[in-house]
């Protein structure tokens, strides 16, 4: 079938760009990044005590939900370069909400659970930035970095929100009830988004002769050549190398904060504050992109990352300035990495193929967030502290930060 979402759109007004806009906003609000990954934490202890297991039983689960919104990338990717994107969207929509349902009405089987949770991140997957910026980058050209931005607010506003709602409705019933209400909240805003996608916009009618299709056919790499372009795969390894980094600190934090003797609560307004800073790394970077040149954008963001990690390797308990500075900067370089990924592969490897190869950057990036928390617990659990692996993280993202100057002027 071919895509409809592959060719180039006729140029939008802006109130369509706008419904667009909030439209991909709102399905990123109620997808699988904020509703799910997000609430993991709120749910932990009630689903430990109500099965009785351990917490890196628990644990386990979120690991196999990223393996499997990484294998999903893969496909995701594919199907948006072949078949309409508002199908896609609001079909991983409806699957994402039973899927969550379903998981309310898990057993006590740690590998049917820990399966739901691969199978959620794999169906869901089109729910998350993967899905909803492969969009804003067909519709936005001339401040498609600013775009991407501002759409990934919703992604900052459902990570503060989702989990305040799954503790409302864990605290007056129970994590089942919880994750149904959860369900239902993901569907409906997963509607709302696809009436909000206009299908003139968002997928154009075919062109009517083979002459219109060959004048509307997006520039860009064909796949076989993207893959062979060794930018590619240096793309793909800053990605998962900055995700593995930052999504491991970000992870740890609280942990690292209380291990010095810190207030649980200090360390709970450290991660919002962190939150803060992802926010700000969505919008921020998303509107530099489209006036700096993308590699000394990227080159900036890691070397704040590098400061914010020394910052909280060696901040004492008393240094409150410190912390919080520290957390916001790791905090952006989270946010930041959502908006100058799938940017490069615009302008590197262009739209013709755009789907595949961003779900294929997107995979690299799930993968950074196993591998990244995994390492810091194990690095904790063999060295007492996070001395090491952060004075290690903070000289990776500035050898990162040199590194992707081996970008040069954009292709597309």
């Amino acid at each position: 079938m071919e895509n409809a979402i592959s060719l180039p759109h006729a140029e939008a007004s802006n109130l369509q760009k706008v419904s667009v806009l909030i439209g991909c906003a709102l399905g990123m609000a109620g997808g699988i990044a904020t509703v799910h990954f997000a609430t993991v934490g709120i749910f932990l202890k009630a689903i430990a005590a109500s099965f009785h297991w351990s917490r890196s039983e628990i644990s386990a689960c979120a690991l196999f939900f990223m393996v499997g919104l990484a294998c999903g990338s893969f496909v995701v990717g594919r199907l948006f370069d072949r078949y309409p994107a508002r199908r896609i969207l609001l079909g991983s929509g409806i699957v994402f909400a039973v899927l969550l349902a379903l998981l309310s009405m898990a057993p006590g089987n740690p590998f049917i659970f820990a399966l739901l949770n691969f199978v959620i991140g794999f169906g869901g997957v089109a729910t998350g930035p993967a899905g909803y910026v492969t969009v804003i980058s067909r519709v936005f050209s001339a401040r498609r970095g600013a775009a991407i931005g501002f759409s990934m607010i919703g992604v900052g506003l459902g990570a503060a929100v989702m989990p305040l709602v799954a503790h409302a409705l864990l605290q007056a019933y129970d994590w089942r009830i919880a994750y149904r209400g959860l369900a239902l909240i993901a569907l409906l805003l997963a509607v709302v988004a696809r009436l909000l996608l206009r299908a003139s916009v968002v997928d154009p009618a075919k062109p009517a002769s083979p002459t219109d299709l060959a004048l509307r056919e997006p520039e860009g790499d064909s796949v076989r050549d993207a893959l062979h372009r060794p930018m590619f795969w240096l793309l793909m390894l800053v990605t998962f190398v900055i995700s593995a980094i930052s999504l491991g600190a970000m992870v740890h934090l609280p942990a690292m904060f209380t291990d010095r003797g810190i207030s649980p609560g200090f360390a709970a307004r450290a991660v919002a504050v962190a939150g803060l800073g992802v926010a700000l790394g969505r919008v921020g970077v998303g509107m530099l992109l489209d006036k700096v040149f993308a590699p000394w954008v990227a080159a900036a963001c890691f070397m704040l990352g590098a400061i914010g990690i020394q910052l909280v390797s060696h901040a004492a308990a008393g240094q409150s300035d410190t912390i919080l500075g520290g957390a916001i900067l790791i905090g952006f370089i989270v946010g930041s990495e959502g908006d100058f990924v799938p940017y490069f592969v615009t302008r590197y490897f262009g739209l013709k193929h755009f789907g595949f190869l961003y779900g294929l950057t997107y995979s690299a990036f799930a993968l950074g967030g196993v591998a990244g928390p995994t390492l810091f617990g194990r690095w904790y659990d063999s060295a007492g502290n996070y001395s090491g692996v952060l004075a290690a993280s903070s000289v990776i993202c500035v050898i990162c930060a040199g590194v992707i100057f081996l970008f040069r002027k954009y292709r597309f």
